[in-house]
């Protein structure tokens, strides 16, 4: 049976391997990484490898991989404070949690972990799915108090 990998995958090229079990076997998941119609950048995840050049794709890939929050840059850039979508993906994850760190991917270590939630188009005003650190009000206050150099409300 032939799959079409666009329409499996989603919109932005990237899933989770737990996510295709019912859909594909396991064994035809790991054929289309060897067989490189397929990327698995990080552990758990596959990307269609046109898709992987996406910043979004990346941030997507990075959350799913590491059920974290974008934050520090990353955060900054999906709420568009920043243009900076060539670094590597910010990440935070709980203080217990263990996270790969691989290329392209940084990985914070927090004890307090606030969260805004986002779905995969990365939108700040859809409904949950992946998240970014800190509100946006409190992001935009932040940068004006660093341009400032005072407190801000």
């Amino acid at each position: 049976m032939a799959h079409d990998l666009a329409a499996l995958l989603g919109p932005h090229g990237v899933a989770r391997v737990a996510e295709l079990a019912g859909r594909v076997d396991r064994h035809t998941v790991g054929r289309w990484v060897a067989d490189r119609r397929l990327l698995r950048p990080r552990q758990g995840v596959v990307v269609l490898p046109p898709a992987w050049e996406d910043w979004r794709t990346r941030a997507l890939a990075a959350g799913l991989a590491t059920d974290g929050t974008l934050s520090h840059v990353s955060a900054l850039t999906v709420w568009r404070v920043l243009d900076d979508d060539n670094g590597p993906v910010h990440v935070s994850v709980p203080a217990t949690r263990r996270a790969s760190r691989s290329r392209g991917l940084v990985v914070h270590r927090v004890q307090d972990l606030v969260s805004d939630q986002l779905d995969r188009s990365l939108s700040p005003r859809s409904p949950a799915r992946l998240q970014t650190a800190g509100a946006r009000r409190s992001v935009r206050a932040a940068v004006a108090e660093q341009s400032n150099g005072s407190a801000a409300p």
